[in-house]
């Protein structure tokens, strides 16, 4: 093989990989959840109902937080808070469709945050909230 033909055969080859690669990463990190973008004071944050109706799940996220909170609607009509932090090694993880997934170690959580694959044996955290007049208010730990 001519090795001018080989360089160029291999460099698309490898182009074709990265760019595939790419694609898959950017669609896994796609949430199916609604995204909420709002602000977080004194490690609380405020949502308000309105941003809540019709909807079964939401992300809440926050420039001031360094993990994202998923809003999960339960049967009862109330809603549950989880911190998107792997239980692993605190990770972020994102939402697929399905589960929560942590890209570092792989680990998986059920809609409910409960860990069924990979090195995670704890669920993710439950965050504490409240209903106020409003909004639901969810404290956040200290991270």
């Amino acid at each position: 093989m001519e090795r001018r033909k080989f360089f160029k055969d291999s460099c698309s080859l490898c182009l074709a990989v990265i760019g595939s690669a790419s694609i898959i990463s950017f669609l896994e990190s796609c949430s199916t959840m609604e995204v909420l973008h709002t602000t977080m004071t004194n490690n609380t944050i405020l949502i308000p109902f309105s941003e809540l109706t019709g909807k079964e799940s939401l992300i809440v996220k926050s420039k001031s937080s360094e993990y994202d909170i998923a809003m999960i609607k339960q049967k009862s009509e109330d809603w549950k808070a989880l911190l998107m932090m792997c239980t692993h090694q605190s990770n972020p993880v994102y939402f697929d469709g399905d589960s929560f997934r942590c890209k570092v170690h792989f680990s998986e959580f059920t809609k409910e945050g409960v860990p069924f694959s990979g090195p995670a044996r704890k669920p993710l955290v439950v965050l504490s909230i409240q209903k106020k007049n409003d909004h639901y208010q969810i404290d956040i730990p200290p991270q």
